[in-house]
């Protein structure tokens, strides 16, 4: 569940890392499309400024042609419409000039708030990135080492299965190889022994029921598994009861 929502997170980080890249390519687009409409502009005012200087050119060799005439009237109007026509359009100009600087300013600076908020974006995309990554590889590590050390337990449960299944089988092998014993040298049981089916018992089994008994017993129980068996724990244990008498 856990490694599920990192790999969530990872993808949505990487899809806003993404947006905010793609928000920086359009204010870049914007700002280069502003820009070649101004210079379009600019140039258009430009041409005008040349029909412009051309009609007063113009208006200058007609003024002066009509020099000594009578027509002063006439010539006076036409130099205030070219006076004011000149003061419009310059105004516009200058208007015009003004508000392109002013526009390119703005464009940059949305320009540059779109960078700095990208980088800011990515940077906080990348690290957040990192962690998830790390995390995400925390939480496989953790599963691989637990899958195992299930496995080393499964694998040492099975052995010492393995292990008490072999001792067992020794055992009753053992067992029935003492039974076989008995039943050959015509001990009928070792009823001669103060310890009945004495051949039978295990280790474990002769020492607890050596308790209770007189030292002649001991004697010829200890005689007795030397002959036969002779379990080196067995006859230490008859040694200390004997000494112990």
């Amino acid at each position: 569940m856990a490694t599920s929502q990192k790999m969530d997170r990872i993808a949505n980080t990487t899809q806003d890392m993404i947006e905010a890249q793609r928000r920086t390519y359009e204010a870049m687009t914007d700002s280069f499309i502003a820009f070649q409409k101004r210079n379009v502009e600019f140039f258009q005012s430009g041409k005008d400024l040349a029909s412009l200087q051309e009609d007063n050119a113009r208006t200058a060799r007609d003024l002066m042609g009509s020099m000594g005439t009578t027509n002063f009237m006439s010539n006076g109007t036409r130099i205030m419409e070219l006076g004011q026509r000149n003061a419009q359009f310059f105004q516009n100009w200058l208007t015009g000039g003004v508000n392109y600087l002013r526009n390119q300013a703005e464009h940059n600076q949305k320009t540059a708030e779109a960078f700095a908020k990208s980088a800011r974006s990515q940077q906080e995309g990348l690290r957040k990135l990192g962690e998830d990554y790390f995390g995400l590889y925390e939480e496989v590590a953790q599963s691989s080492r637990s899958y195992a050390e299930e496995g080393m337990k499964n694998a040492q449960q099975a052995t010492r299965q393995g292990l008490q299944a072999v001792q067992e089988t020794a055992e009753q092998a053992d067992q029935m190889a003492r039974q076989a014993a008995g039943n050959g040298n015509g001990n009928g049981g070792n009823g001669e022994l103060p310890i009945s089916d004495y051949d039978s018992l295990s280790v474990s089994e002769a020492s607890r029921r050596l308790e209770g008994l007189s030292q002649e017993q001991l004697n010829k129980v200890r005689s007795y598994e030397k002959q036969n068996k002779n379990r080196a724990t067995v006859v230490e244990q008859i040694d200390r009861k004997i000494k112990s008498a």
